[in-house]
């Protein structure tokens, strides 16, 4: 530029394709900000069912557990043998 002495290509050339590359990686950035943040708060509502479901698995094996110790062997003490 400066050792051809043109100093007009900076205005003509040069800032416009700055400018569109800016614009494009601007519209590049929004993109993946807006899908990270579609996915984290998918995250969120997967982790938030897999705690509730590991609850539920753990009330229902503790209420199996209670099943076999304690109605299990009742009928035992109820119908004795002859």
């Amino acid at each position: 530029m400066y050792k051809y002495r043109r100093t007009d290509f900076v205005e003509t050339d040069l800032k416009p394709a700055l400018v569109e590359a800016c614009s494009h990686q601007m519209a590049l950035i929004d993109g993946s900000l807006s899908q990270f943040t579609r996915h984290r708060d998918r995250l969120k509502v997967v982790r938030e069912q897999k705690r509730k479901q590991k609850l539920e698995l753990e009330l229902i094996g503790r209420l199996c557990r209670l099943y076999w110790v304690f109605i299990m062997p009742l009928p035992n003490v109820w119908w004795p043998e002859a």
